[in-house]
């Protein structure tokens, strides 16, 4: 019966089980996953959101009741429930969310850190002299954290992967031990860069946007930290790491492979974040730190609101088991020439997708740009030299440092336009 209408009935004699009465009744919701195993899928289930949010927003059953022996439908009692995957999450956009034993990483998988100890909390979330936490913008946030994180002793993993591993990696454009700059095939820039010191880290602030990108291509804002240079896909804006220790012959987004151990149980590497900025109104920032524990040997990365998010084993990095000589700071778009334009030139923007000239609140920024040095204390980056590939399209200007803006500048730009033709 549906809405007080009868649809039809099922005869007893080809229901031999139920003759009787039954014995078991259940209410709730139900998926089918085809992948084998039972891995693997984006669908949802009720309304897609979780008991936790509640009338108007999940999906519910009510006025529960069961026909007793007396004719009479009664309310039931002492009712069981049975979740399979309850600490299957789902965030924005069919993003699938596993919250994973932190000691059943893929990290620990990796050859070289068998028998490794998890360092749950670095010994201090930043080295000497560094104090910007209190700028932190308390906004940004995954979306899936306004109900849910995962309980003490696991730490979230994205199933679902947001990152397409066949888009092609770059390192930053540096040819041998000269001052001089090759870009990959189909990549622009617009970055700045610290060339032939030490350095034990780096950190910078950086306004969040939504660039337009077309036809499956990437546009990154990125900190890249090297030593030895002479050795996704997907329209929201998202949190990655990428790694590799041996030139790209390794190495991987998030933690699509061994590698990075994570130990945080709220953020979830390849989520969305939100809000971001808007053009002309208020701009959204985030914080990124990755620096070298001198007395640990660890490198540690951390990223909105203060969290240490978890850290690559020195072990896997054989080129950072001393000091950087390289970091830099920017923009990178892939362009795979998919528009046909007869210039290869791609509509995909960097940045906010405005260019730098026009300034705060509507183009693209790094502040406070600093690095860790030998002292253990962080310091303005001083002799940065810009690289840009496409000024028309892409550029780059570093600006003089402004009270609470430090040594800072602006990028981006919107690709393929009348100003780049």
């Amino acid at each position: 019966m549906v809405q007080n209408e009868a649809l039809g009935y099922w005869p007893e004699s080809i229901l031999p089980s139920l003759q009787d009465s039954a014995n078991v009744v259940s209410w709730g919701g139900e998926v089918y996953n085809s992948e084998t195993g039972g891995r693997h899928t984006s669908t949802q289930m009720g309304s897609g959101h979780f008991p936790s949010e509640g009338l108007g927003k999940a999906s519910y059953f009510r006025n529960l009741q069961y026909l007793a022996k007396p004719g009479k439908f009664v309310d039931p009692q002492g009712l069981i429930t049975y979740a399979t995957k309850p600490l299957c999450y789902n965030g924005d956009g069919g993003d699938v969310i596993d919250c994973i034993d932190i000691y059943k990483q893929p990290a620990l998988s990796h050859p070289l850190l068998k028998n490794h100890t998890i360092q749950l909390n670095p010994p201090s979330l930043f080295p000497n002299g560094t104090n910007e936490s209190s700028h932190q913008d308390d906004e940004v946030l995954q979306s899936w954290l306004l109900n849910e994180e995962c309980p003490e002793g696991t730490i979230p993993i994205l199933r679902t992967q947001a990152f397409n591993s066949s888009t092609p990696k770059s390192s930053p454009p540096f040819n041998g031990s000269d001052v001089e700059f090759t870009p990959a095939s189909g990549h622009e820039y617009a970055i700045t860069n610290l060339l032939d010191g030490q350095y034990y880290g780096a950190h910078a602030f950086l306004n969040v946007w939504s660039p337009l990108s077309v036809s499956g291509e990437i546009s990154i804002s990125q900190i890249w930290v090297v030593g030895d240079r002479d050795q996704a896909r997907n329209k929201q804006t998202r949190f990655f790491i990428f790694w590799t220790g041996h030139g790209y012959k390794d190495g991987c987004y998030n933690l699509q492979c061994p590698g990075f151990v994570q130990v945080n149980r709220k953020f979830a590497l390849g989520l969305p974040i939100k809000p971001v900025s808007t053009y002309n109104g208020k701009q959204v920032e985030i914080f990124i730190s990755i620096y070298k524990h001198q007395s640990t040997g660890q490198w540690w990365r951390l990223t909105l609101q203060d969290q240490a998010l978890g850290y690559w084993p020195d072990k896997i990095l054989p080129s950072l088991r001393g000091s950087l000589d390289t970091i830099s700071w920017g923009g990178e778009i892939f362009n795979s020439e998919a528009e046909g334009h007869h210039t290869s030139l791609t509509s995909t923007q960097m940045g906010s997708g405005h260019f730098p000239s026009e300034g705060y609140g509507k183009a693209s920024y790094f502040r406070n740009i600093q690095y860790l040095a030998s002292s253990g204390k962080f310091v303005d980056a001083q002799g940065l030299i810009n690289y840009v590939t496409k000024p028309p399209c892409y550029n780059l200007i570093m600006n003089n440092k402004a009270p609470g803006f430090g040594t800072h500048f602006y990028y981006g730009g919107s690709g393929y336009s009348a100003r780049c033709p």
